[in-house]
C-alpha cells in the first residue's frame, strides 16, 4: 500500500493530476475496466442537476435501505470529512476502508492520472463491489455527460433541476447546460426530470437516447395536506406520507423525485414499494450544509448553497421571519455574488462577509465589493468565520435568524469553528 493513513492518500491525490478538474470518461473506464466494474453486480441509481441532487440521493439511498436492501451512497462534496462521501447503509466509510479501496484503485491504474474526484469515484465503485450492496445511488459531481459517475450505465437516472452554474465547464446557456446533465440517461431505461417544464434539450437527449422519460407533475405527482404528503404516479399511490425531513419546501421536490426513482428501481428489480419504508426513508436523512439548523433561539441556519437558484430557495425560507435577518456571505471567487445578493436582498436586512482561503477564494472585502450591495445596507467584513459567530453570539434577540452560505467552504468554517456545535444534532 502506497499510503497507511487517509490524510496521506488525499493529499497525494490532489497532486496526481495537475488538472484538477479534467472531464471526460476514458480514464475512468479503463480503470474501471481494470477492476472489472464496468458492468457492476448491483444496481446503479445516477442522480444529475444544478440543485438538489445531493438531497435527492440521500433521501432514495435511505428508502432503499428502509426496503431492506443494501445501499451504498456516493456524495460530493464533503463537508468537514471526507468519509461522508461514501456511505453503506447510513454508515460513513472507515479510514481503512478508504485507504484499502484507494490502493486497489492505484494498483489498477498503472500510469493513468487521475484526479481527485476520478480517484474517489473509482473507490465509491470498488468498496460497494466489496461489500455486496445491492444498490449504489451516485450524486454526479460536475455536469452528467462526463463526469467520472456517468462511466458505469445506471439502471436509472434522474436531473434534479438545471441552471447557470459551472458555466466554464458546461455551457453558458440552459440548453447547453441541460444536455450536458441528461447526458446520463440511457436507451430503455428511465430517465426522470423534477421540474415542471424541462429545458427542450433534456427532453430532446432522453428522446434521442431512447430513453423513458418520466417527468414531474406529467408522470408522477406530489400533494401537501399539513404535515403529510400524497404521492402518486399511473401504477402506484403512496398516502399520508411524513414531509421529509430537511428543510424547505424545495424538499418536497426533491423527495417527491427520490421517490419516483425508487419506484422505478425497485420495478426494475421486481420489488414491491412499501408505504410504510417510504415514510421511515424521508424520516431518517441527516444532511449537513442543506438549511441545516444549528440553533434554534437564536435560529442559525447553514447552506451550502452559492448560485441564484439556491438564493431564490433560501429566500422563501427566510420570508415572512420577523426578526432581524442576517447573511453571513462567504463565496468562492469563481461564483457570481451579485445574483445570489439580488436573490436575497428582499428578505435580508444585514450582510456580513467572510473571508475564504485557499486558490479559489477571496477576501471578504473583495466579496462585499462584488456583491454590490446598496451603501443604505447595514454589512461587516470579517477575515475569521468564528469571529463573526462569536460577534452574532454577543449581539442577537432570540427571534433574530443568521443564514451562514455561499459554499461548502463556508458551511465547513462554521462546523469547525465548534461555537455551536451543542445544538446542531451533527456528531
Amino acid at each position: 500500500m502506497r499510503f497507511q493513513t487517509l490524510a496521506d492518500w488525499l493529499d497525494w491525490q490532489e497532486r496526481l493530476n495537475p488538472r484538477g478538474i479534467e472531464l471526460g470518461l476514458a480514464r475512468v473506464r479503463q480503470v474501471l475496466d481494470r477492476l472489472d466494474l464496468r458492468q457492476p453486480d448491483y444496481r446503479v441509481l445516477t442522480i444529475a442537476g444544478t440543485n438538489g441532487k445531493g438531497s435527492t440521493a440521500s433521501y432514495a439511498a435511505a428508502i432503499l435501505q428502509q426496503h431492506g436492501l443494501r445501499t451504498g451512497r456516493y456524495l460530493s462534496p464533503h463537508i468537514q470529512r471526507y468519509n461522508e462521501r461514501i456511505a453503506i447503509d447510513g454508515v460513513d466509510a472507515s479510514d481503512d476502508a478508504l485507504c484499502a479501496a484507494f490502493a486497489a484503485v492505484d494498483e489498477a491504474r498503472g500510469d493513468i492520472q487521475l484526479t481527485y474526484f476520478e480517484f474517489g469515484t473509482l473507490a465509491a465503485l470498488w468498496l460497494f463491489r466489496e461489500r455486496e450492496v445491492d444498490v449504489a445511488v451516485l450524486e454526479v459531481g460536475l455536469g452528467g455527460r462526463l463526469d467520472a459517475v456517468n462511466a458505469v450505465d445506471p439502471d436509472v437516472a434522474a436531473v434534479v433541476s438545471v441552471g447557470l452554474d459551472h458555466m466554464d465547464w458546461l455551457g453558458d446557456d440552459i440548453e447547453t447546460i441541460g444536455s450536458e446533465k441528461a447526458g446520463i440517461f440511457r436507451r430503455g431505461r428511465p430517465a426522470l426530470y423534477a421540474g415542471s417544464e424541462p429545458p427542450h434539450s433534456v427532453r430532446a437527449r432522453a428522446s434521442a437516447t431512447g430513453a423513458n422519460f418520466i417527468r414531474a407533475g406529467e408522470d408522477y405527482h406530489w400533494k401537501r395536506d399539513g404535515r403529510q404528503f400524497d404521492w402518486w404516479d399511473s401504477h402506484c399511490r403512496l398516502a399520508e406520507l411524513p414531509l421529509p425531513a430537511l428543510l424547505g419546501d424545495h424538499q418536497l421536490g426533491n423527495a417527491s423525485l427520490a421517490i419516483a426513482c425508487v419506484v422505478q428501481l425497485l420495478t426494475v428489480m421486481d420489488r414491491d414499494v412499501a408505504v410504510d419504508a417510504v415514510g421511515r426513508g424521508l424520516a431518517a436523512v441527516r444532511l449537513p450544509g442543506r438549511l441545516q439548523q444549528i440553533s434554534e433561539q437564536p435560529e442559525i441556519l447553514l447552506d451550502a448553497g452559492h448560485n441564484r437558484a439556491a438564493a431564490e430557495m433560501l429566500a422563501a425560507y427566510l420570508a415572512g421571519r420577523s426578526g432581524r435577518r442576517i447573511c453571513l456571505l462567504g463565496m468562492l471567487a469563481d461564483k457570481n455574488p451579485g445574483e445570489f445578493r439580488a436573490a436575497l436582498e428582499p428578505v435580508v436586512d444585514e450582510w456580513w462577509f467572510v473571508t475564504l482561503g485557499g486558490t479559489r477564494g477571496q477576501t471578504a472585502e473583495t466579496l462585499a465589493g462584488r456583491a454590490g450591495l446598496p451603501a443604505e445596507i447595514p454589512s461587516r467584513c470579517f477575515d475569521d468565520m468564528a469571529e463573526a459567530l462569536e460577534a452574532f453570539g454577543t449581539n442577537f434577540q432570540a427571534e433574530d435568524c443568521l443564514l451562514v452560505t455561499g459554499s461548502f467552504q463556508t458551511v465547513q468554517l462554521a462546523l469547525d469553528s465548534g461555537l455551536y456545535s451543542a445544538a446542531s444534532g451533527q456528531d
